[in-house]
């Protein structure tokens, strides 16, 4: 049937409280998404995780699903509030590493007639970073009781592996829009990409086949590797 008709002057006197609610809880994604990287990071390192699972158990109890409403104003104010805090941290982020490589390049004259360029590069590649960190931990998260077909828990390699994979896939979506005519040249992955479907596809493969789970472990392990590169440089 049609769409509920919009009161306006009720939405509008709505707004503020819906649009914080949502917003509030796209901040506690955002959380939630630090401690799975930080649960991924222990858990790769063979390190205990109870403090962090508690974390997450205590922060996932205050993520229950609000209903905001059933009219068209309402969930749009939803949709955008739950995913405004991730893209303000993501170019927030980006906007001071382009600010600061700009500065760097043109303080040294050979990089001066670039500093436009380096300062686009520099602050696409730190948002893809800022939303590869939000994708990754939970997506990490997502799959703590996902079994493969034979009733087996899956693998912490594996899952860690898988949110290595689908979060970079994810973010290049996000900060690269001309990534589309890329898709048509994955064939059938690039379809499943382009339909919002990785997740499911992906659920799909480390229930059934075991050559995947063992190729996203080795992801998992080189990730882990990288990490802790950049923690010794720190």
């Amino acid at each position: 049937g049609a769409p509920p008709a919009i009161d306006w002057r009720r939405a509008l006197a709505r707004t503020p409280g819906v649009l914080g609610q949502a917003i509030r809880q796209g901040q506690l994604g955002i959380d939630r998404a630090e401690l799975g990287r930080e649960w991924a990071l222990r858990v790769m390192r063979g390190e205990d995780t109870w403090e962090v699972d508690k974390r997450v158990t205590d922060l996932e109890r205050q993520m229950v699903p609000r209903f905001y409403g059933d009219d068209l104003w309402s969930r749009t104010l939803a949709a955008t509030g739950q995913f405004l805090p991730q893209q303000v941290q993501m170019y927030a982020q980006a906007a001071r590493a382009a600010v600061a490589a700009y500065g760097v390049a043109k303080a040294v004259k050979p990089l001066r007639p670039f500093a436009g360029k380096i300062a686009k590069v520099t602050g696409v590649s730190v948002g893809w970073l800022s939303s590869f960190g939000a994708e990754f931990g939970g997506a990490v998260l997502d799959y703590r009781d996902l079994r493969t077909d034979d009733g087996q828990p899956l693998s912490n390699e594996a899952r860690v592996g898988w949110g290595v994979l689908y979060a970079g896939v994810s973010a290049s979506i996000e900060i690269a829009n001309e990534l589309g005519p890329a898709l048509g040249r994955l064939g059938p992955l690039g379809d499943v990409v382009r339909r919002g479907e990785l997740k499911a596809f992906g659920e799909a493969l480390l229930k059934k086949d075991p050559r995947f789970r063992a190729i996203i472990a080795d992801v998992a392990k080189a990730w882990a590797r990288g990490a802790a590169g950049e923690a010794s440089e720190e």
